[in-house]
């Protein structure tokens, strides 16, 4: 895992985790927005895959204490 600390713009990520063959995991770039799976995000949560699985999952199930 690398983790980098950087500057203030779009350009430049100001938190960056990749994996082993440098493909970026997590970037927070300078300008506040965050990419997942991209080292670009263009919104403010960019999401990217090119898996053939979901993107995204939400588990909403919880144990009842009634």
């Amino acid at each position: 895992m690398l983790v980098r600390a950087g500057g203030n713009d779009v350009n430049t990520p100001t938190f960056e985790v990749q994996d082993y063959g440098g493909n970026v995991d997590l970037s927070v770039r300078g300008n506040g927005k965050v990419g997942i799976g991209t080292a670009a995000p263009t919104q403010l949560l960019t999401v990217s895959s090119t898996s053939a699985d979901a993107i995204m999952n939400i588990d909403c199930s919880h144990a009842s204490s009634d």
